[in-house]
């Protein structure tokens, strides 16, 4: 049987997200096999119930399917077995090819170092389904600079891991090439030092169009959506993005909106920032929340409990920044307070933060948007046809009630006719699976979301 496990744990890592995968099945441990009840070990009691609640019937039918034959899971607390020492990462290797376009040979510049904060890579970027594919491809740019995809833009909401992802790239490049140029800044700035070259008679404008336009290899800018209104800015970023684009150097965008939504942004701009790839970034589903939660604790050397972490993910939905503030505010209590951190210290932290209540949109509002959306009735998403125009809908739905409204998947279940939840979990996997390939599934769920309340 530890064979048939091992075959159907694998099955499931293919059906899962990596967190999700870490985070659940991949603590469980083989115990026994005894007359069709197969035991699992896992260390943490929370973590069982959890799995207990949502997962179960998922395990049961893979371990059944591999196995030729029912079979029953029973999931035990347990110590965790101590992980064995992994090896210390080769160091990196700098391409001299790499090295003669981008910056080698060349003088050190005298602009200030890039501010490069050593947490934002990739390794501490916790990836989940809203936010894999643009991982993958800011991943691609710190591989092939200037090749993969020029202009990369990536856009979505504040606090969602925009700017950490710039960095990353930045820390990724100077890892491979110490003399890279590496150019970063803000939109305010950008026009900021525009008006100070301006305003210097000398050589102001010539200095300030040197450092972007022939001493960049790779143009780094935040919030660009910040550019409109401004005429002179507009214009001196039109003419640099051309000099850097030219020189096959690499330029990276975010921005809060979508480029056909920046509003009073000059259409030679809008047009240049479609040249590459797009990117969005959604607000992370509750398990990527616990992700960021737990990886936070490491960092910051603490024991962070799985009832808290899922207490705080529940609290805080959307703004990865909220999310981390909401931990610091809840270890901070506990420590002035000299109380152990548990959920009921937890919860009395965040009384005044969040209410209890908040928990998105109801299962009702986001069954109503999305029957309006496809133009189908929501009889028709709660019954038992199974044609694709109302299959499909009904997937979205499931989807979006999983991710806004804390509902488990019993409950989302219930909602749409009595519906098994196991019903509610293949749904949202294969809705999950397909975002992170499928561009206009993702500007689908967007339109969605964007009129679901907040």
């Amino acid at each position: 049987m530890r064979a048939n496990w091992e075959a159907a744990i694998a099955a499931i890592r293919r059906q899962v997200t990596s967190d999700s995968f870490e985070r659940f099945f991949g603590r469980l441990r083989y115990a026994e096999f005894e007359g069709g009840l197969l035991r699992l070990h896992i260390e943490d009691p929370f973590l069982r119930d959890w799995i207990d609640d949502n997962y179960r019937s998922l395990l049961e039918a893979q371990v059944s399917e591999v196995a030729g034959d029912a079979v029953r899971i029973e999931i035990r607390v347990a110590a965790p077995v101590a992980p064995e020492p992994t090896p210390a990462p080769a160091p990196p290797v700098v391409d001299a090819t790499e090295s003669s376009r981008f910056g080698g040979g060349t003088e050190a510049t005298d602009f200030p170092e890039l501010p490069l904060n050593p947490h934002y890579t990739f390794e501490t970027f916790v990836v989940g389904p809203s936010n894999q594919f643009v991982h993958a491809a800011c991943e691609s740019v710190a591989r092939n600079p200037a090749r993969a995809y020029n202009p990369l833009f990536i856009y979505g909401g504040t606090g969602l891991g925009k700017t950490h992802l710039l960095f990353a790239i930045a820390n990724a490049l100077r890892a491979q090439n110490p003399a890279i140029r590496i150019t970063y800044v803000s939109a305010e700035e950008f026009t900021n030092q525009l008006i100070a070259g301006i305003k210097n008679s000398g050589h102001g404008m010539e200095a300030f169009r040197e450092r972007y336009r022939s001493r960049s290899d790779v143009l780094l800018m935040d919030d660009v959506h910040n550019l409109v209104g401004k005429e002179r800015t507009q214009e001196e970023f039109f003419h640099t993005f051309n000099a850097l684009h030219q020189s096959n150097k690499q330029i990276i965008l975010t921005s809060d909106k979508f480029p056909q939504d920046i509003p009073k942004l000059e259409e030679r701009l809008r047009s240049r920032f479609t040249w590459g790839l797009i990117a969005d970034i959604m607000p992370p589903e509750l398990e990527t929340r616990v992700a960021i939660l737990e990886r936070k604790a490491e960092r910051d050397g603490l024991t962070l409990p799985s009832d808290v972490a899922f207490l705080i993910a529940s609290r805080v939905p959307s703004n990865v920044r909220e999310l981390e503030g909401a931990l610091t505010r809840v270890v901070a209590t506990c420590s002035l307070g000299g109380r152990r951190l548990t959920r009921e210290t937890a919860a009395e932290a965040l009384k005044h933060v969040l209410s209890e209540t908040d928990k998105g949109p109801s299962i009702e509002t986001i069954l109503r948007i999305v029957a309006e959306h496809f133009d189908v009735k929501i009889a028709d998403l709660r019954g038992p046809r199974r044609h694709r125009t109302i299959a499909h809908p009904r997937s979205v739905a499931m989807y979006l009630c999983r991710k806004h409204s804390q509902a488990s998947f019993p409950q989302i279940g219930e909602s749409f006719g009595g519906k098994d939840h196991t019903t509610v979990i293949h749904a949202c996997k294969k809705i999950e699976a397909a975002v992170a390939s499928d561009p206009a599934l993702r500007s689908l769920l967007q339109s969605i979301e964007r009129k679901l309340p907040a």
